[in-house]
């Protein structure tokens, strides 16, 4: 990650606390919960059962996050392990306290749980000061109703001084409009930006905003959808395309773009994986136990062999910067052989 840490000037000291007022009653009730509570779904739950719409629900999620887990500045100097979504939400929730992307795993979690449809998003930043940080950062959107808002949970936990966290709740980057949200996030997929007309790397470096005021060439709205219609497999790889046709002249944020490919990878086998699994069940049952038609059979084989070619061409253009992600990619080369071996034999 980073290693020169006045970063985190992460949320600068501009901007004090906005007075939301209309969240008044719900921010006093969510900001703790029952220490019987464990998981991330008894805490979402608890938080919105008595709220009734869904910004609501994404404040009290909001909230509690904030007040309930620190940044874990610290944790930036050291070697990093990468770990899965559900390893990252149980170290937070254990410890109370991580990174940006803990952060913005948990409540991408949490909001999914109670039905409400979230992103969680991969890109960099821009501080009020007008630098831009060595690092990659997280952060979340939500859909509401027909519109998409944005949100920084780790900018509004607290600040960092001196190599010191303040804890210190700064309610600044809850629901914000994307055009606005823009001018300080940059997604490494365009798409989440959440307009119509993109900006491009060079006009967020240069803070060259006039497009957003043009009309674009296509609806956003209607692109998500397509997106979201897509099979798993052609979702991964449209994200990957997007990534390598997009890639940031930030040269500080490569490895956080080559860590996104890895992550990509990975999900791609699995998926293939997940599939042949389903293949060698029926397989070993003789293909009747349910009964399972010859064609689901070749269907389940090419999903397979599929998501595990795609996992093999996107490592073999991946490039790491670290001997960490480095092993990793030869780790998961290794498994391949076996699983295509036995699904080209059918």
């Amino acid at each position: 990650m980073v290693k020169n840490l006045l970063v985190i000037v992460l949320l600068l000291v501009v901007g004090g606390i906005k007075a939301q007022s209309q969240y008044v009653f719900i921010d006093q009730k969510a900001k703790s919960v029952p220490n019987h509570l464990k998981t991330y779904q008894e805490i979402a739950n608890h938080l919105t059962k008595d709220l009734v719409s869904n910004k609501q629900k994404v404040r009290a999620l909001y909230v509690w996050i904030a007040h309930n887990v620190k940044y874990d500045i610290h944790k930036l100097n050291i070697k990093k392990i990468r770990s899965t979504s559900e390893e990252i939400i149980r170290y937070v929730l254990s410890n109370r306290k991580g990174l940006c992307q803990h952060y913005a795993e948990l409540f991408s979690a949490m909001s999914t749980s109670i039905g409400i449809k979230s992103y969680l998003i991969r890109g960099y930043t821009r501080y009020p000061n007008g630098d831009i940080p060595e690092n990659g950062h997280s952060w979340n959107a939500v859909k509401i109703g027909t519109n998409y808002y944005l949100i920084d949970i780790t900018w509004s936990a607290g600040y960092a001084i001196n190599d010191r966290w303040n804890h210190e709740f700064r309610d600044d980057y809850f629901l914000i409009a994307p055009k606005e949200f823009i001018k300080s996030h940059m997604p490494f997929d365009p798409t989440w930006q959440f307009v119509d007309n993109p900006i491009s790397d060079r006009e967020f470096v240069y803070e060259d905003f006039r497009k957003l005021n043009k009309k674009g060439q296509f609806s956003i709205t209607d692109s998500i959808a397509s997106y979201e219609k897509l099979p798993k497999l052609e979702q991964l790889q449209n994200t990957y395309k997007k990534i390598i046709t997009s890639e940031t002249t930030n040269k500080f944020s490569h490895n956080s773009i080559e860590e996104m490919k890895y992550n990509l990878a990975v999900a791609s086998l699995n998926y293939g994986i997940e599939k042949y699994n389903e293949y060698v069940y029926h397989k070993n049952h003789k293909y009747k136990e349910p009964k399972i038609a010859d064609a689901v059979i070749r269907d389940l084989i090419d999903q397979a062999i599929s998501g595990i070619y795609q996992a093999k061409r996107i490592l073999s253009k991946f490039s790491p910067v670290d001997k960490e992600l480095t092993e990793m990619k030869m780790e998961v080369l290794e498994k391949i052989p076996k699983y295509i071996s036995v699904l080209e034999r059918g």
